[in-house]
């Protein structure tokens, strides 16, 4: 899999619009467990569970981390 050169900011207004209009996206968080278990966003997974999913995400997926 090839990956962009470049690493794009997007605000969380920016990312809510993305969620809504149902694209393809898969939010990563990469802070602490304890932190993720109470502030998670729906449908996102922990930087732990990332890399053994990564052969199963679509490439036209847009990854957003926080």
């Amino acid at each position: 899999m090839a990956l962009p050169n470049t690493i794009e900011r997007i605000t969380p207004h920016q990312l809510k619009a993305k969620l809504d209009a149902g694209s393809s996206i898969l939010s990563v968080a990469v802070e602490g467990r304890a932190r993720y278990a109470k502030r998670r966003l729906p449908g996102a997974i922990h930087q732990d569970d990332f890399w053994g999913r990564l052969d199963s995400i679509p490439v036209e997926t847009e990854i957003v981390t926080y």
